[in-house]
């Protein structure tokens, strides 16, 4: 691709050039980690994948996502309900090595641009049955040491101790946590749970070519701190511009293969009230075959308003995110040339029509002459 191109950038920005660069905060918040067990049996908790499989035993990944939207779930088994009020979920990951990275298993090594079609379809749906497998096999074993306990309450001539009730009490609300994953990912599985109105996908994604033309929009200084997200999408405004344009939208992916899989997307503002309605482009599946691996895609637009950026359909995918708050000497000195206010949606192909504030990503935008900005 030619990388001699023109920065889309609206005039205030343009000053953000000569500003030096500041580094973007790593480590804190993060929701996603890797227990790392290594041949000699000692177990460390990291926050990057390891890069390599020598001397490692096993990588499980542990991801805890906190709910975005407000809500509640009663379930029973008995004659007291459960009520679940904004559940988090926390997913449990063996890694396996691919002979290039830690992926999720059964993968192949990452392929960058696949259809958008059935071989997609298919892998989801396997990725959806072996999270079903693993829940189940966690719910029968929460089933089984609650049956255990209570067996051995009924054993005892004493009567129970408070510790003891307390103890039951809380297995019970664990079994029913784990039954409600269970339910979940069975929904997940209906044939009513698969949209009908999935767009077609436009365009390739490859493998960033080198590093990003000078000055392009988007994250100055990228930051290494990851997580996994309450929402399915999340896009940033470009600047105003006028003309048929080539867009150029570049983000880097956390982990190889799934986990840090995604689709580039593309909105439009078509009635001009300053939020993406719209979806006009959006590209195959991307993944990386190495962590923090940057990919690349394009898609050609007249509109004038147009937000870029990422949709996914695993929840537990990670990405680089930090707010922008958090960064030192200010987001400024970071971020340049986009909105930093983020939009963001709960469908892969829904609308992200809810705004946060000062959310910074790893991602670069760029386009090619023609396009006048303002």
């Amino acid at each position: 691709m030619n990388r001699s191109i023109a920065l889309l950038l609206a005039a205030p920005a343009v000053a953000l050039l000569a500003a030096p660069a500041a580094p973007c905060p790593a480590d804190e918040g993060r929701t996603v980690y890797y227990q790392v067990t290594y041949a000699d049996g000692s177990t460390r908790d990291l926050y990057a994948v390891p890069a390599g499989n020598e001397g490692i035993r096993r990588v499980l990944r542990i991801t805890r996502i906190e709910q975005g939207a407000a809500g509640y779930e009663i379930l029973a088994t008995g004659p007291q309900p459960l009520t679940l009020v904004n559940r988090g979920q926390t997913y449990r990951t063996d890694l396996a090595w691919n002979g290039k990275a830690w992926v999720a298993p059964g993968e192949e090594p990452a392929a960058t641009s696949r259809p958008a079609a059935g071989g997609e379809a298919q892998e989801k749906l396997a990725g959806a049955r072996a999270e079903l497998v693993e829940l189940a096999a966690r719910l029968m074993e929460k089933a089984q040491s609650l049956a255990d306990q209570e067996a051995k309450r009924r054993a005892s001539a004493k009567p129970p101790e408070a510790g003891t009730l307390e103890a039951l009490a809380t297995a019970r609300k664990e079994l029913l946590s784990a039954a409600a994953a269970v339910l979940a990912a069975a929904r997940s599985l209906s044939p009513r749970a698969v949209r009908a109105d999935e767009p077609p996908a436009s365009g390739t994604v490859a493998p960033a070519a080198g590093a990003a033309p000078d000055g392009a929009a988007g994250i100055v200084t990228p930051t290494t701190q990851v997580a996994a997200l309450p929402h399915r999408a999340r896009v940033w405004k470009l600047p105003a511009a006028d003309g048929r344009r080539t867009v150029h939208v570049s983000i880097a992916h956390p982990e190889a293969g799934a986990m840090g899989a995604f689709h580039y997307v593309a909105y439009a503002d078509t009635d001009g009230d300053g939020r993406p309605d719209r979806l006009i482009a959006r590209s195959p599946r991307a993944s990386a075959e190495a962590p923090g691996a940057w990919t690349q895609w394009s898609f050609t637009t007249d509109q004038r308003d147009v937000f870029v950026g990422s949709a996914w359909s695993r929840p537990e995918t990670s990405h680089y995110q930090v707010e922008a708050v958090r960064v030192e000497g200010g987001w400024r000195r970071c971020w340049r040339g986009l909105s930093p206010d983020a939009y963001v949606g709960d469908e892969t192909w829904g609308i992200p029509n809810r705004l946060l504030r000062g959310l910074l990503g790893n991602i670069h935008v760029w386009v090619d002459q023609g396009g006048r900005s303002r």
